[in-house]
């Protein structure tokens, strides 16, 4: 609604994208909104420190780990097979309504939150090109807080949404 929102504002193209929760968020709007009216549909995803896979997160993340969270999850029999039947509202299954052109990822390879291998996987299989993929050498907070100091993702997507 709100994509719809904005095309009534003006906005030719429309993005959609967030850092952490909010690219999930995001991630899944990409994929479910095939099911939507298209003016509801992004043109656009901007994804920033992100995971697909949030059932891996529950026993994988340092956030997770170190809360002891994940230790209560595989003591309690939780396994990723278990969660499968819960996955279609937790992680981005499927392939998003967007191009993979117009999918711009911004990843730290320290990220212990959401694990770059897991995004990386991602992006592979979503078929985003090298182009589109910004990776540094940081971690899950600092990720999002260099763009601040490098801005080139922000123009990525900016290209994007005025072709």
């Amino acid at each position: 609604v709100l994509t719809d929102w904005a095309r009534q504002q003006g906005s030719a193209r429309v993005g959609v994208g967030g850092a952490s929760l909010g690219a999930l968020a995001a991630q899944l709007a990409g994929v479910h909104s095939a099911h939507w009216p298209e003016a509801w549909r992004p043109d656009m995803l901007g994804l920033i420190t992100f995971c697909d896979q949030v059932h891996q997160l529950a026993l994988r993340s340092a956030l997770s780990v170190r809360t002891g969270l994940s230790q209560a999850l595989t003591s309690a029999g939780w396994t990723p097979e278990r969660a499968a039947r819960w996955l279609h509202f937790t992680d981005a299954v499927g392939t998003p309504v967007v191009s993979p052109d117009n999918i711009v990822a911004v990843l730290g390879t320290e990220d212990e939150i959401t694990p770059y291998d897991i995004a990386e996987a991602q992006l592979e299989r979503w078929g985003v090109p090298p182009e589109n993929r910004f990776v540094s050498r940081r971690g899950h907070f600092s990720t999002p807080i260099a763009l601040a100091r490098n801005n080139d993702p922000l123009h990525r997507i900016g290209t994007i949404l005025t072709r």
